[in-house]
């Protein structure tokens, strides 16, 4: 099978590269939908006070075939953004998706317990991915242990997180840019060194993992 090299949640605006599937991460309100594929979500960051307009705009959006999952969204505690509000518009971000019964891409920041909490009880049967994940492996394995999805960027280029890398399991990660100027290719091939696998093997993997959470095959 050929087997390209995927990049999940890339931010930069990148001119389609062969070999290179970028899925683009699209910010409800503040960016068009494109044609090609894409991810579409309210970013705690730009949540509106008249948030319930926002979410009615992004479920009549949300619903084009291009629009593979929703997000980002999610919780940040870090952010100005009313903490109320991010609750709220999260939680309808995951009825959303629960209904159109596409996966969940998370924003997360010093909020990994509350968003364990809201998707305990609104998200049943969809996939979860945390994108960006860059916390240690005892939070890395609850989400495993919960069936959720892990990103990783650029964060693992500093070798602090090579004991995660080394055990994490190659069937529940994808990898991603996100807003950094990087190539997604040296992210694949530092993992492969870390892991000790062929960059063949990895390439045919999270190919099939982005398959299985997006239901979209690329090639």
């Amino acid at each position: 099978m050929d087997t390209v090299f995927i990049d999940c949640h890339p931010h930069q605006s990148l001119s389609k590269q062969p070999g290179i599937f970028s899925l683009s991460n699209i910010i409800y309100g503040r960016e068009t939908v494109p044609l090609e594929p894409c991810t579409l979500g309210i970013h705690p960051w730009y949540i509106d006070t008249d948030w319930e307009a926002q979410i009615a705009g992004l479920t009549q959006e949300a619903s084009s075939s291009q629009v593979l999952a929703i997000g980002e969204c999610g919780l940040d505690k870090v952010c100005s953004s009313s903490w109320a509000i991010q609750v709220a518009a999260f939680e309808s971000q995951i009825q959303l998706a629960q209904q159109l019964n596409k996966p969940l891409i998370l924003h997360t920041v010093r909020s990994f317990h509350e968003t364990l909490a809201l998707l305990k009880v609104h998200a049943q049967s969809i996939k979860v991915l945390f994108h960006g994940f860059q916390k240690n492996e005892q939070l890395a394995q609850t989400l495993l242990d919960q069936g959720y999805y892990l990103s990783l960027g650029a964060a693992i280029l500093s070798g602090s997180k090579d004991t995660l890398l080394k055990n994490i399991p190659l069937d529940r990660i994808l990898f991603e840019t996100d807003d950094k100027s990087i190539s997604i290719i040296d992210i694949y091939t530092y993992f492969c060194s870390v892991r000790g696998v062929s960059l063949a093997e990895v390439k045919t993997q999270i190919q099939q993992n982005f398959k299985t959470i997006f239901k979209y095959s690329i090639l």
